[in-house]
């Protein structure tokens, strides 16, 4: 859990605000509470805090000289301020030194959970720790962009961050439009993440200089990585026109001198500043016709959604009951379903030949995103399905396409084994998720709320198709991985505790003897036992 400190000369504000919310839930612990800056430098200089919350007007020390001071320590903390309205040239001295969000007196939950959320959506994002400078108000405004562009921020709290930020809220058209980099390694390799970030970091140069007379333009980088354009307009005419003449011009430029190639996505062009986030998702959503399309293209929502939407046969192809078709793994029924959806878009007198290129496209799709999220072992790459989506559209009859499809499919099958029938894809998502993440926080609870599913019926779901309770799972993992290590390195036990998981080795301790029947250090011991015996 991230560790948070409460920073107040008031107690009825402190013991509020570790009441006014669930901070589990969060992942979040309040380890301190302080009623001044003093107290509270104190308390970090003994234990390291990831986010510290903390009013302005206090006796001893006031909230901007702890910030100061604990900055000087570690940059990398993060601080929300407490605020009354007299205290607005604090605040503004705050954001200078670069504060994730302040928060009026008294504290809105829905304001406070919303930050939350996002600053550990930050911390968790290593891109944003190093793409801007920390005494910076760009660290505000990208934060309130981002909450923008989400729909994460209620309409007051945007028109007060808006004044302070000069943000006009007041055109009357609004499109979102994406640039996705396409890195010549590996993006998502942790080897990589200081290329990653210097890469963006001068992309997002040459998109504020290029769009730095362009007033209606406001441009942003989210928290993958992508540049986001707000294009704000009073008139739909000549909108369009302006938008693409600037993204191909920002396309020439990090073509040319940064060497990158790009997918450029455009949403929807929508009434009202608070229809943003539709449109920005809409650009998301596009990004998945990477795999079909060609880099250094912009493509826009309308065009290619008319590709498959405009036969009913195709939107009746889902993802979530075609997704249920596959892991039945009944070839028979599927190929069936394949044959009648082909024989209904045959018939229908609407039907182009590109409608029934869409549709094998769509299944293929389908087909790739359920297979990643199950993480099977993947027989086609990226670049193979472009080569198979390249092949498809070359190909003369409906029976060559068909055949395409059921070929792709019996690959699919193939990649599912008996065991991975035996178990429902969710509780497979959470073996993936807990082998991946063993060393991090676990539990039920936040897993549920990943997955958007109630805690119990998870808990006991996993129990019954696992055989074990979370709880045990999770701790054998562990200890079999702390044990390679006590057998395979010299690191020291709190080094491997930490390493698996343990923030507490006297817990490690225990958990170990109880799995092993050995301690730490008795395991070790008869490693050099069996050595010695072993060169005599």
């Amino acid at each position: 859990m991230y560790k948070v400190m409460i920073v107040d000369d008031e107690q009825f504000i402190l013991d509020g605000l570790r009441a006014i919310i669930d901070w589990e839930e969060y992942n979040l612990s309040v380890s301190a509470c302080a009623l001044d800056g003093e107290e509270a430098f104190s308390f970090f200089t003994r234990q390291y805090m990831d986010i510290v919350i903390t009013d302005i007007t206090m006796p001893r020390m006031n909230g901007l000289d702890l910030i100061r001071k604990i900055k000087k320590i570690n940059s990398d903390v993060k601080f929300i301020i407490l605020s009354g309205y007299s205290d607005f040239q604090y605040v503004k001295e705050g954001m200078k030194l670069g504060i994730e969000n302040y928060l009026l007196k008294p504290i809105n939950v829905e304001e406070l959970t919303s930050t939350l959320t996002n600053t550990i959506n930050k911390i968790e994002t290593s891109i944003n720790q190093e793409l801007y400078s920390k005494n910076d108000l760009n660290i505000l405004r990208n934060n309130i962009l981002y909450r923008w562009a989400t729909n994460n921020i209620d309409a007051q709290e945007l028109t007060e961050r808006a004044a302070l930020l000069n943000l006009n809220l007041k055109y009357l058209y609004y499109t979102v439009s994406s640039i996705k980099l396409l890195f010549p390694f590996d993006e998502h390799d942790i080897r990589n993440n200081k290329k990653k970030s210097k890469l963006v970091s001068q992309a997002l140069k040459i998109c504020a200089a290029t769009t730095y007379y362009h007033q209606d333009l406001i441009c942003f980088c989210d928290l993958v990585g992508d540049l986001v354009f707000i294009s704000c307009r009073n008139s739909q005419n000549g909108q369009e026109k302006m938008l693409s003449m600037v993204l191909n011009q920002v396309k020439e430029i990090l073509n040319s001198k940064l060497h990158l190639n790009l997918f450029i996505t455009v949403g929807r062009n929508y009434k009202s500043y608070l229809n943003v986030y539709k449109s920005y998702w809409e650009t998301k959503e596009l990004q998945n016709y990477l795999l079909l399309l060609t880099e250094n293209q912009i493509i826009h929502y309308d065009k290619v959604k008319s590709l498959t939407e405009n036969n009913s046969v195709i939107t009746e192809l889902d993802f979530k009951s075609f997704s249920k078709l596959l892991i039945s793994k009944n070839t028979t029924v599927i190929f069936q379903f394949i044959d009648e959806l082909f024989a209904k878009l045959q018939s229908s007198i609407t039907t182009t030949p590109s409608d029934i290129q869409n549709c094998a496209i769509k299944i293929l799709l389908i087909i790739n995103r359920l297979a990643e999220e199950l993480n099977l072992p993947s027989n086609t790459s990226k670049h193979d399905y472009k080569k198979l989506f390249s092949n498809l559209l070359k190909l003369q009859s409906i029976e060559q396409i068909i055949k395409s499809v059921k070929d792709e499919i019996i690959k699919f099958n193939e990649s599912l084994t008996m065991e991975d029938l035996q178990m429902t894809p969710v509780v497979r998502q959470i073996l993936n998720y807990i082998n991946s993440n063993y060393a991090s926080e676990l539990s039920i609870k936040t897993l549920s709320q990943k997955l958007n599913i109630n805690p119990t019926y998870l808990g006991q779901l996993f129990q019954k198709e696992t055989g074990e309770l979370f709880s045990n799972y999770v701790n054998e993992l562990r200890i079999k991985k702390a044990k390679e290590l006590l057998l395979t390195t010299n690191l020291k036990t709190k080094k491997i505790a930490s390493r698996v998981g343990y923030s507490d080795v006297n817990y490690f301790y225990k958990k170990f003897k109880q799995y092993i029947g050995l301690s730490p250090t008795e395991l070790r011991g008869k490693k050099k036992y069996l050595r010695m015996k072993g060169c005599r």
